[in-house]
């Protein structure tokens, strides 16, 4: 259903974090925290205060396109496809997910570095904050809320996963039109703009650089006829080798 509708012009979805798969997805990040003594160094500052805001996300796989634990995993138990995009042609920022402590606890550091210098130039000055309205802790509050969508247990090292992460106000997010099998409310995304195969044309398909269709992808000489029908070379559709 997704390769059909960005075929037919629709746009790509960033869906809430809510939605992952991996129920310690930005959750891991808490231990960490508490062995900052956040409480007692910054008082009153609630690291990741609920929002209004949510994060919405695009993953990306990079180390393979045609990998029989992919498809298993996330392919429509093999029936499903792979798009390949072209990172450069992405206009927005990817990154890479972090799979060890050490590196993703440098880069807490750092940011508690930064608060440490900013409340130390503060009290130099005789000038007091609130930490809770302050811009500087605000915005690290941000980049905290942002960051624990890209540490991930070493579990999934294999998958080496590249993300797109927005922020999005919810009140303004789409719902889907169909409510999912035992769900109570369709699930809310963010539309992506990605490039089109033809820039002129607003409903034009997307442009991805190679689609792979599963093993188990039904009819896949009827569904590369239809994507040539849609204007995509045929030489950018490809079937999986994988063998079942």
């Amino acid at each position: 259903a997704t390769l059909e509708n960005l075929s037919s012009g629709s746009k790509f979805r960033a869906y809430h974090t809510e939605y992952l798969n991996d129920p310690n997805e930005g959750k891991r990040i808490m231990s960490l925290l508490d062995s900052y003594n956040l409480g007692q160094r910054y008082p009153g500052w609630t690291p990741l205060k609920e929002q209004s805001s949510g994060v919405f996300l695009v993953s990306f796989i990079s180390n393979s396109n045609d990998s029989l634990p992919m498809w298993s995993q996330y392919g429509g138990q093999y029936a499903g496809c792979c798009l390949e995009f072209d990172p450069s042609a992405i206009p927005y920022e990817l990154y890479d997910v972090i799979y060890d402590e050490d590196i993703f606890k440098g880069y807490l550091e750092a940011i508690f570095q930064i608060l440490d210098e900013y409340k130390i130039s503060l009290s130099e000055d005789k000038i007091s904050i609130d930490v809770q309205s302050d811009p500087v802790f605000l915005f690290a509050q941000d980049i905290l809320n942002f960051i624990r969508y890209l540490y991930k247990d070493p579990a999934f090292k294999n998958e080496q996963e590249v993300r797109l992460l927005i922020f999005g106000d919810l009140r303004s997010a789409y719902a889907e039109d169909k409510i999912r099998p035992g769900e109570s409310f369709p699930r809310i995304f963010k539309e992506i703009n990605l490039p089109r195969l033809d820039e002129h044309i607003a409903t034009s398909p997307i442009s991805i650089q190679r689609i792979y269709l599963g093993p188990k992808v039904y009819k896949p000489n009827w569904v590369k006829i239809s994507l040539v029908q849609r204007t995509y070379p045929a030489s950018r559709i490809k079937k999986s080798a994988v063998e079942l």
